[in-house]
């Protein structure tokens, strides 16, 4: 185990103490671009960069994703989840002012799509 841990910590750029929101959090940063921050009720949020997307995933304290936002450029895809279960996908252009989202039944199938642009609205069922 204590070569398992060392081996880990090799990895591991710096960690720092701060407050976020109020809530007390370690952060770890790692030399593969790769950043933890860790909440005192053991909540977390993952953050990798590679290249010119950033992938940041957070979990609740019982590990389960809530919430997975991947940017790339223009583009944001925010999945949302429900007790490990995708409930929505909200893709954001920013360069033409456009977000779609798609809403997901209980069995994760695409059961709504909501259109915006320009702060103008469109709703379509069974997608």
């Amino acid at each position: 185990m204590l070569n398992k841990l060392s081996e880990l910590s090799k990895d591991v750029k710096n960690i720092e103490h701060k407050s976020i929101n109020g809530q007390e959090a370690e952060i770890i940063k790692y030399n593969n671009r790769k950043t933890e921050i860790i909440f005192k009720d053991g909540s977390k949020i993952v953050t990798v960069k590679n290249g010119t997307k950033i992938v940041s995933t957070s979990y609740d304290k019982d590990e389960n994703k809530k919430e997975e936002k991947v940017e790339d450029g223009d583009n944001i895809d925010t999945t949302i989840y429900k007790d490990g279960k995708k409930t929505r996908l909200i893709n954001t252009n920013i360069n033409d002012n456009t977000r779609v989202t798609i809403y997901y039944d209980e069995n994760e199938k695409p059961s709504k799509k909501e259109l915006e642009k320009d702060n103008v609205h469109g709703f379509y069922e069974n997608v």
